[in-house]
């Protein structure tokens, strides 16, 4: 079995932020025709772009 005493929990509101940037990012993508930037999800969140770069690597790491 697994230990999963040391498992980081995602604060409920960066769980969701991620979702939302996630759509958002799809709509981006068929909007610019190319991958977009941190800055543009951000801005579109209405957050900044460290703490957008934040949710990526805690949820990343969350569930590595």
């Amino acid at each position: 079995m697994r230990d999963r005493g040391s498992s980081i929990k995602v604060p409920r509101r960066w769980q969701d932020l991620q979702k939302e940037g996630q759509k958002i990012r799809l709509e981006l993508v068929s909007t610019l025709g190319r991958q977009p930037q941190d800055e543009e999800i951000a801005e579109e969140l209405g957050i900044s772009v460290h703490e957008w770069r934040d949710i990526r690597l805690a949820v990343k790491t969350a569930y590595l």
